[in-house]
C-alpha cells in the first residue's frame, strides 16, 4: 500500500500510466499552452490535455472544466513526485505536471513520457 492511502501501488501506477496516455491524445489536439487549461486558440496545458484526452472535447470549448477528474485519476491528489528538472520541488501529481508545463515549459508528451517512465519504476 501506498503511505497514508488505502490504494495498492499497483493501482496508482495503473492510473498514471492511463494518465499519460490521455495527455498524450489530448496533446494531439492542438498547441501547448502555458499559464491555463486551456488558451482562446484551442491550445491546452498538461492538465487541459487530460481533460481533452477523457472528454473529447470539442474545438471551442471556451472555458468548459469538467469535473470529477480527481475520482477518474486518485493518483493526482495521493502520489507526490520530486522535480525531475533538479529543482528540489516535492509536489502532489496534478501540482508536478502543471509545474512542469508552466515552469519548465516541458512539452506535454515530455510530460507524459515522465509519467510513463515513473510508473513503470
Amino acid at each position: 500500500m501506498t503511505p497514508g492511502t488505502s490504494q495498492p501501488n499497483g493501482t496508482l501506477r495503473a492510473e498514471q500510466k492511463e494518465l499519460a496516455d490521455f495527455i498524450r491524445a489530448g496533446s494531439t489536439r492542438g498547441h501547448q499552452c502555458f499559464g491555463s487549461y486551456f488558451d482562446e486558440k484551442g491550445g491546452s496545458c498538461a492538465l487541459g490535455a487530460v481533460y481533452e484526452g477523457v472528454y473529447h472535447l470539442p474545438r471551442t470549448h471556451g472555458k468548459l472544466i469538467p469535473d470529477h477528474l480527481e475520482r477518474l485519476f486518485r493518483c493526482l491528489d495521493e502520489v507526490t513526485k520530486p522535480c525531475p528538472e533538479g529543482c528540489k520541488k516535492r509536489l502532489p501529481l496534478a501540482s508536478m505536471i502543471v509545474h512542469l508545463n508552466d515552469d519548465h515549459r516541458l512539452s506535454r508528451e515530455q510530460i507524459a513520457e515522465w509519467l510513463t517512465q515513473e510508473s513503470n519504476s
